[in-house]
């Protein structure tokens, strides 16, 4: 079984501090740990798969930074019909270009 706080700290050390995801059984440690640590972290829940690779993207593309996306590997296929609408890394950087930022 993974430590939940001892991988927390791993990946607040290497500067992941944005956590979106639907919850689920299986991390139910893990996500107690996140909700306990909601000082040093942003931990959004997310209805379906879909919102939740979006909101991971917005803030990847907002921030620069590179969020952390928690689900079942069971959802893995479905949540790539997202990303592959978006056709080239130029379009990314357009996206990316007209977003209005907001501190969170």
């Amino acid at each position: 079984m993974i430590n939940s706080q001892g991988l927390l700290n791993i990946l607040i050390k290497n500067d992941f501090k944005f956590f979106n995801g639907i919850p689920c059984s299986p991390l139910k440690d893990f996500l107690l740990t996140l909700k306990l640590n909601e000082r040093k972290v942003i931990y959004v829940i997310s209805i379906n798969k879909g919102k939740a690779m979006g909101v991971v993207a917005g803030h990847c593309l907002a921030t620069n930074k590179i969020p952390v996306l928690y689900l079942q590997n069971s959802v893995l296929g479905n949540i790539l019909n997202s990303p592959t609408s978006i056709d080239t890394f130029e379009d990314l950087e357009r996206v990316r270009k007209k977003l209005v930022f907001h501190n969170l």
